[in-house]
């Protein structure tokens, strides 16, 4: 069905967002990364294994999430990877950053949970 990433440095949020993601029938195959790099340098290894979604954090180590977006948004082959920004943040210089990247209608505020999960899974990947 649908291979997801999930980029999250946060321990407590990636547990509660991979058990989630883990129940919904719709997930076949979940990534994770703890930071922006290693999902970088992770996605091309990949090749043509890509994702079809990726959930992102914002606030990380080394790359944070609009330095991984920076650098995502280069591969046009990448360029039909929906990317959802899963943040803590309710900064409005956050949401108007996603703005700027595309992202506006994709911006959630931690944690994750089923019923967002199941909405957006249901969006990217029922053929109805």
């Amino acid at each position: 069905m649908s291979h997801i990433v999930l980029i999250e440095d946060d321990p407590i949020h990636a547990f509660i967002a991979q058990r989630i993601l883990q129940k919904s029938d719709k997930v076949t195959k979940l990534t994770t990364f703890a930071h922006g790099k290693e999902a970088y340098e992770g996605l091309k290894i990949m090749g043509e294994n890509r994702p079809d979604l990726i959930f992102l954090d914002i606030n990380m180590p080394i790359w944070d999430g609009w330095q991984f977006l920076q650098a995502f948004q280069k591969h046009e082959d990448w360029a039909h990877i929906p990317v959802y920004v899963l943040t803590s943040s309710t900064d409005r210089m956050d949401r108007e950053m996603a703005i700027s990247f595309g992202l506006g209608d994709h911006y959630l505020v931690k944690p994750l949970t089923a019923a967002s999960c199941q909405d957006i899974l249901q969006r990217h990947f029922d053929k109805n």
